[in-house]
């Protein structure tokens, strides 16, 4: 039997109409979605706040594998068509570029990259939360909830942890420097009062170099230079004296005005936190 053209068309058309691209509608794709991301919001909910510094690598690490591991299987459910389909793509992308910005922050922990570590981290909030935001918006219940509120509460907790660690990494030098100053031998002449001076400054001026080195979080940077301009007006106080003594020039002087000086840099690593320092001076 020979269909009409137009009959044809029709039958197509049901066909089409009723078996579709296979696309689930967007109300379907949330509810599979969200039973896929429940069991990670409610781990991320009990996700432990970070405490201290190294505790930052765990819990960005932590946060990525969950996050990457969520998303991945999400991409393996059929998405919407249309809008819909590209909104919720969207997502996943936002979520997996977070959990890069994670996988980052990681890494520079490891290096002892305190301002590194700072900016990433904040990063990480912003970028998690934009994607809770996306994930409300597309209608999620459960997606992108427990990344949100896990993110939040680090945010608290990470300018005290990455303070403590950048402020012990200081600490961590100027003891050693105090170390290498105390087992200087103590002068009886003035001689070796120059000698001692000179061994000093150089001691110190490496104490220094390596505090520059330390990449310092922004909000500790204004203490920090401060701490810095302290401890170089105490090695170009050294180098004066020696200076003096070397030309047979009176140091009663520039003696007085040791004090003030080694006080003021004294005053300015207990301010910071860097106790250790202040053995410096």
């Amino acid at each position: 039997m020979r269909l009409e053209p137009s009959l044809v068309i029709m039958v197509l058309a049901a066909f089409v109409g009723g078996c579709g691209n296979g696309a689930p509608s967007k109300k379907a794709f949330i509810t599979e979605a969200d039973a896929i991301c429940k069991p990670a919001t409610d781990a991320a909910l009990a996700l432990t706040t970070p405490g201290d510094f190294v505790s930052l690598r765990q819990f960005h690490l932590t946060l990525a594998d969950r996050a990457d591991e969520t998303v991945g299987a999400v991409e393996k459910l059929r998405f919407p068509g249309g809008a819909d389909g590209e909104a919720a793509r969207g997502w996943v992308k936002s979520v997996r570029d977070a959990s890069g910005t994670a996988r980052q922050v990681v890494k520079d922990v490891d290096l002892a990259n305190y301002a590194a570590v700072e900016a990433g981290a904040t990063n990480v909030i912003g970028s998690f939360q934009a994607a809770d935001s996306q994930a409300r918006a597309f209608g999620f219940a459960e997606c992108g909830r427990g990344d949100a509120d896990v993110v939040g509460r680090m945010a608290k907790a990470l300018p005290k942890a990455v303070k403590e660690a950048f402020v012990q990494a200081v600490n961590e030098v100027c003891r050693s420097a105090a170390v290498e100053i105390e087992r200087l031998q103590t002068p009886k002449t003035l001689p070796e009062f120059k000698t001692r001076l000179d061994e000093a400054t150089v001691i110190e001026e490496k104490a220094v170099t390596g505090i520059k080195a330390i990449a310092a979080p922004s909000t500790d940077k204004a203490l920090l230079d401060e701490l810095v301009a302290a401890m170089e007006a105490v090695m170009s106080h050294y180098k004066e004296m020696a200076g003096a003594v070397a030309a047979n020039r009176p140091i009663a002087s520039l003696s007085d005005k040791s004090e003030e000086i080694r006080n003021k840099a004294s005053a300015a690593a207990r301010g910071f936190g860097a106790y250790q320092c202040s053995r410096l001076v």
